[in-house]
């Protein structure tokens, strides 16, 4: 892994990736565990996790920690944790609410892919199937993005990704076959690419609080996504899962949009400085 902070994204991208590929092989390791040492055991798996996490802790980077607490001691002085807390929410608020669309759109896939593939005929197992390289690519995605966003900037990725998304959910909707497997493969490929891209982000904007940076782009906005599920689920009971899923692949691409005006303020500011 690379180091040092202007390796940042793809630093956290072997981390996000890691924790989604985890995510997408659980049901696997929970299978193959009750078959080798049955339900009644599967609390001794838990000695196994235990070792793992004491050797990542001694493996850890000091000279990281260290710096975290020089920075965190220099920047925060006195202010009250609910001081900081109003203050990090409020700079790392639009990235958040990136993230937030994003994983509830992504959670929303997740969850409906299965009773597309069935009802429309197709079998339990091909629904696992789709919804396996759903994660996969988005696991391999994760590592593209952090390096892309590493060479092209953070905020250009995040537009590309967004922007490129609906353009292979929308149609991997009425597609069927692999044709619709291919789709909905890239489409979730380009919006797990932004997950360790708006980390960087937070991070970088508080450099000082970068744990509740990251609690709001990775936990806060997981969080909402869970819970949105369910209302969209009503939703599609009464317009059908076809036509929600759309509307749902049509979000990314109202965030990019969003996005622009942005972009276009800081191209100008820019230009006014290098004058």
């Amino acid at each position: 892994m690379s180091g040092g902070r202007e390796h940042l994204g793809i630093n956290l991208a072997v981390f996000a990736a890691a924790g989604q590929l985890g995510a997408a092989l659980s049901p696997l390791y929970a299978v193959g565990l009750i078959r080798v040492i049955g339900v009644p055991m599967l609390p001794c798996a838990l000695v196994f996790v235990i070792a793992v996490i004491l050797i990542a802790r001694n493996m850890l980077p000091a000279r990281f920690v260290d710096e975290d607490r020089r920075v965190k001691s220099s920047k925060s002085g006195g202010e009250s944790t609910p001081l900081m807390l109003r203050r990090v929410m409020w700079i790392c608020l639009p990235i958040t609410l990136i993230a937030m669309v994003r994983d509830a759109t992504s959670q929303a896939i997740r969850v409906f892919l299965p009773l597309l593939v069935t009802g429309r005929g197709g079998s339990i197992e091909a629904g696992g199937t789709m919804l396996f390289a759903f994660t996969v690519m988005g696991t391999i995605s994760n590592l593209i993005g952090g390096k892309l966003a590493d060479m092209f900037g953070k905020k250009t990725i995040i537009f590309i990704m967004l922007a490129l998304s609906p353009m292979f959910i929308f149609p991997a909707i009425n597609a069927r076959g692999w044709l619709s497997f291919v789709l909905f493969s890239l489409g979730g490929a380009c919006i797990a690419a932004t997950s360790p891209v708006t980390i960087a982000m937070a991070q970088e904007r508080v450099p000082e609080s970068r744990s509740m940076a990251s609690s709001l782009v990775m936990g806060v906005s997981w969080g909402i996504a869970n819970i949105a599920a369910s209302p969209i689920g009503k939703v599609a009971d009464h317009i059908g899962l076809e036509l929600t899923l759309s509307f749902v692949a049509l979000a990314p691409l109202a965030v990019a949009a969003a996005m622009i005006p942005g972009g276009i303020a800081e191209w100008k500011l820019r230009k006014t400085l290098i004058k």
